[in-house]
């Protein structure tokens, strides 16, 4: 069977012309949206992007031969080595930067602290952890798009690993109160991580948004909207929703 998603060799070497396939650019810590198995990329926009081209042979997609930190992904596409993401939120600075975002999101999905198992402490809001000072030091995954919206609302963090493990495995040795994370991913992902054991989910969730694909500024407009033809079509035909409900994320 003929492969519809192909790796990135030469990424560095590519222009930002877009007349073939579309390049994606993949950060770490993707996961579910995109999970790494072997030499292949699985996940949720994996699933997506692979429908889209089933419905429309012409729109092609190529992955990268690896994940890279968020705001490198973001330099590739501002440089015109990269024209697509899958994961994302829409963010005041990606909107001022030229990206693209579709219109319509992929699934909503809102975000959940994560604190030690033996930690008695219940949170309501934002305003109990600012009340925290010192002790109330939230990681979150070097950069997340909410990074700035926190810091701005006086919100203590740590961004300094690029990983959701590596932030688990900080919380376990008292590095950090919280783990603030997606609930895609203490869905999907943390429960297959063997500390996740010594880790309770606080109730509340926070910050509830759509995740979306956006194009890099450089990318034609046409292609943009009949992105949006292809991902609305996927929807109409109930296959969205089939993808996004098979990674029981929500």
């Amino acid at each position: 069977m003929k492969r519809l998603l192909i790796p990135l060799i030469a990424i560095c070497l590519a222009g930002p012309a877009v007349a073939g396939p579309l390049r994606l650019g993949i950060w770490e810590a993707a996961e579910p949206y995109f999970i790494r198995q072997g030499d292949e990329w699985t996940g949720m926009c994996a699933d997506i992007l692979r429908a889209v081209t089933a419905n429309n042979p012409r729109q092609q997609f190529v992955l990268p031969t690896q994940a890279m930190p968020v705001r490198r992904v973001e330099h590739e596409m501002l440089a015109g080595r990269a024209d697509l993401v899958c994961g994302a939120r829409i963010t005041a600075a990606r909107q001022t930067a030229g990206m693209q975002f579709l219109r319509v999101p992929i699934h909503i999905t809102s975000a959940r602290l994560a604190v030690r198992a033996d930690d008695p402490i219940q949170i309501r809001q934002w305003d109990d952890v600012r009340q925290l000072g010192d002790k109330g030091i939230v990681l979150i995954v070097q950069g997340n798009s909410e990074i700035e919206r926190l810091q701005r609302d006086g919100i203590r963090l740590d961004a300094g690993s690029p990983s959701g493990e590596q932030n688990i495995r900080k919380l376990l040795a008292g590095r950090g109160r919280f783990f603030y994370a997606r609930e895609s991913y203490f869905h999907y992902v943390a429960p297959k991580l063997k500390e996740f054991s010594q880790v309770r989910l606080l109730p509340v969730s926070f910050d509830s948004g759509g995740i979306f694909l956006f194009a890099a500024p450089h990318v034609p407009t046409s292609t943009v909207e009949q992105l949006n033809q292809d991902l609305q079509q996927l929807v109409k035909s109930g296959e969205l929703a089939r993808i996004v409900r098979s990674y029981e994320i929500d």
